[in-house]
C-alpha cells in the first residue's frame, strides 16, 4: 500500500478526549499531515469544527491568496526595495 499524500483524501477517523485533554491523532493522519515529534502546528476552532494546520499549508495557502492578486511579471520583492531605496532618499 502507497504512504498517503498531502491531496489524499483519508476516510474520517474517530479518536476520543482523554482524561488529561489530549487528543491522539492517528498514525495515518499524521503520516499525511507530516507531523513529527516536535513539530509546530495551529489549532483553530470556528463553527465547532477544529483545524490543524501545518507551517506549510499555512504559507501555501498564503501564497495562493497572493498570487492571484499579483499581476504576472511583478515582483512584490523588487517593489518593496524600491520603495525602501525612495522612502530613504526622502529622508
Amino acid at each position: 500500500m502507497e504512504p498517503p499524500t498531502r491531496s489524499t483524501v483519508l476516510p474520517a477517523i474517530r479518536t476520543r478526549v482523554e482524561r488529561n485533554g489530549r487528543i491522539l491523532i492517528p498514525a495515518a493522519l499524521r503520516r499525511q499531515l507530516g507531523l513529527v515529534p516536535g513539530k509546530d502546528v495551529t489549532l483553530e476552532a470556528r463553527d465547532g469544527v477544529l483545524t490543524v494546520t501545518t507551517p506549510e499549508a499555512a504559507l501555501a495557502g498564503l501564497r495562493a491568496l497572493v498570487s492571484g492578486k499579483v499581476p504576472k511579471g511583478v515582483s512584490l520583492v523588487d517593489d518593496l526595495l524600491a520603495y525602501r531605496r525612495a522612502d530613504r532618499k526622502r529622508g
